[in-house]
């Protein structure tokens, strides 16, 4: 346990999101990390559990689409976003800089799936057309950022590339090896581009084109 993050007290994850219209605690809720479920150059991912048995996951991100997160949570198509902030959000005075702490709950099933049925299919191209509609992108729907829950439906778990259309960008290191839209060079050293619908939908072909 000695690489979990040092912090001077539990973060609280309890504090509700602007979707939902009640706190269940307005004070902090404890929990337990139990595995890293994920450590990259875009954030480290927790597996934890609260005092009631119910397992969540932690996230600590540099940036994070959060606004596109609740519209798809909204949708059915993501998990439901616990909160999404600074990990010490009662600390009076003290300004934070560091990464966000996102919560969400935890949705039992298959990570990375190796095939989609077509209704799968279906669904994941209704939630990129429920992004779009409402002037959303995520510019990182691939099979790794999808999880099938085990009763039914499919579910995109990584808004980290996620925002407005045309104003979020592509981080300054792509992966090289992934077929990107056209636009998007990998290996370009210029000026950020801009995520765009047409970027999502291309990348949305490429996938159901693999599973």
């Amino acid at each position: 346990m000695d690489k979990l993050p040092s912090v001077p007290y539990t973060p609280s994850p309890a504090a509700a999101s602007s979707t939902s219209t009640s706190t269940p605690d307005p004070g902090r809720t404890p929990f337990k990390y139990k595995c890293m479920l994920r450590d990259d150059t875009r954030g480290t991912t927790f597996l934890a559990r609260l005092d009631s048995g119910a397992n969540i996951v932690v996230k600590y991100v540099e940036r994070y689409g959060v606004e596109v997160h609740r519209t798809l949570a909204d949708a059915g198509y993501a998990p439901k976003l616990l909160y999404f902030g600074s990990p010490y959000p009662d600390i009076a005075g003290y300004s934070y800089t560091g990464a966000h702490m996102v919560v969400m709950e935890y949705i039992e099933g298959e990570t990375s799936p190796e095939s989609l049925t077509e209704d799968e299919c279906d669904a994941l191209s209704d939630a990129v057309d429920v992004l779009h509609r409402a002037g959303y992108v995520n510019g990182d729907v691939r099979v790794l950022n999808l999880i099938l829950p085990v009763d039914g439906g499919v579910k995109i778990i990584d808004f980290d590339w996620a925002g407005k259309d045309g104003e979020v960008v592509y981080p300054s290191d792509l992966t090289e090896g992934v077929v990107w839209h056209p636009e998007v060079d990998p290996k370009s050293q210029r000026t950020l581009i801009a995520i765009r619908k047409e970027h999502g939908r291309f990348m949305l072909r490429q996938l159901l084109s693999e599973v």
